[in-house]
């Protein structure tokens, strides 16, 4: 009986103190007032960061597993005067939320994170999957493109461009993605640029393989071709199996003017890249080497089908005709190139006129529409010249001219 009355007395103990904390939970609540997230806005604007982070601090305190309050935490810490990268990932990583757009912008929050951290493979992933939950969440799009402008992944920027282009609904913003592009072709940045962006991710991490790429390219542009033909040789023996590697290092020896090197190089790529259509232009130049001028080439045929803008294999290509005596072909494909340098020559003004012009996409500008159209179908950027076109025939759904390109670019 000792026992049991022990063991009631225990219990009833043991509810008292729950009671007890409860109660306190309670006079919190009661005598403390919860933060209201709505007021970190106006802080911000007033440039109290501190009081704002604060405040969403004290939310936290209260609902830990507030989905928005997290995301908010990690926005203010990306957006600190220096960057707390570490800690918006925290947050981040809390952050469980069945509403596609707020999950989108946590991953497009986690990529910001990562970036600054050097961790752009990281970031990228975060990115595509930020537009894969949300197709119109811009920022991303618009960090993609700046990641792959400095890596010098102009194809990849095309694409995602045009498809964003696609589906955004902001007019002026749906231009802006396709000049984008046009300002890319414009501003190429400086290979010492890209070195100075690019050596502390690869030094950080060799895993960094498209950065790693950019960067072995840029300094053998940079007169640095042995330094950087080593970064690509690295990239590529850390992943042999992935053609963007092999690509690289092949064109790292060609702009290094190393071609008995990139003949050996081919004959070690993998039997399952042999067909690899990145290759073909790599293989045309091999051919082009030993004399081999058939095979020369069909190998750049095959390269421009894959890449119409492939300046390197058209020039090349004609080359092999004249050599071959198809004057003709030769010459209809000399004058394509002589059309295509002379319209990337005139990309720089060209897109100094478009950017002027305040309200492209929200006002008719057909015939800046019509030029840059024109332009880029000159220089085989065909996905271009048709959202181009398409944009005037939005306006115009009869013109004539607009309906033949569009006929012709099929």
């Amino acid at each position: 009986m000792r026992f049991l009355r022990s063991r009631i007395v225990g219990m009833g103990l043991a509810a008292a103190l729950v009671l007890v904390i409860l109660f306190l939970i309670n006079a919190r609540s009661f005598f403390h007032k919860t933060p209201d997230l709505s007021e970190v806005g106006p802080l911000v604007k007033r440039g109290r960061l501190d009081l704002a982070i604060a405040l969403v601090d004290d939310y936290l305190s209260v609902f830990p597993n507030h989905a928005r309050a997290r995301l908010i935490a990690a926005e203010l810490a990306l957006d600190n005067p220096n960057p707390l990268p570490r800690i918006a990932l925290q947050h981040l990583g809390r952050v469980a939320s069945a509403d596609l757009g707020l999950a989108s912008v946590a991953k497009l929050d986690e990529g910001k994170a990562a970036y600054v951290l050097g961790l752009y493979g990281r970031a990228e992933k975060c990115w595509l999957r930020a537009l894969q939950l949300d197709p119109k969440v811009p920022e991303a799009a618009w960090a993609l493109l700046d990641l792959y402008y400095m890596e010098g992944r102009a194809d990849e920027a095309r694409r995602l461009a045009v498809r964003q282009h696609e589906t955004e609904p902001d007019p002026h913003d749906r231009v802006q993605l396709l000049l984008e592009l046009v300002r890319q072709d414009a501003e190429p940045p400086e290979p010492s640029t890209v070195i100075e962006r690019l050596n502390p991710v690869v030094r950080q991490s060799f895993r960094e393989t498209r950065a790693a790429i950019g960067l072995g390219l840029a300094q053998i542009h940079s007169s640095k071709p042995d330094v950087g033909l080593h970064t690509l040789r690295r990239t590529m023996e850390r992943r042999p199996d992935d053609p963007d590697t092999w690509d690289a290092l092949l064109t790292g020896l060609d702009d290094a003017g190393h071609p008995e090197e990139l003949s050996e190089t081919l004959t070690h790529v993998p039997p399952a890249l042999a067909e690899d259509p990145r290759l073909f232009r790599h293989r045309g130049r091999a051919a082009q080497e030993r004399g081999d001028w058939s095979a020369a080439q069909a190998y750049y045929q095959n390269a421009r089908k894959s890449q119409p803008d492939d300046f390197v294999s058209a020039y090349r290509l004609g080359l092999m005709l004249h050599a071959a005596g198809k004057i003709d072909e030769a010459q209809t494909l000399d004058q394509w190139t002589r059309s295509a340098e002379a319209a990337r020559d005139a990309v720089p003004d060209l897109y100094g006129e478009a950017n002027a012009i305040k309200d492209l996409g929200t006002a008719p500008h057909i015939v800046m529409y019509r030029r840059l159209a024109e332009n880029r179908e000159r220089l085989g950027r065909l996905a271009e010249a048709r959202a181009w076109t398409k944009l005037i025939l939005e306006i115009r759904p009869d013109d004539p001219a607009s309906l033949a390109t569009l006929a012709r670019l099929k």
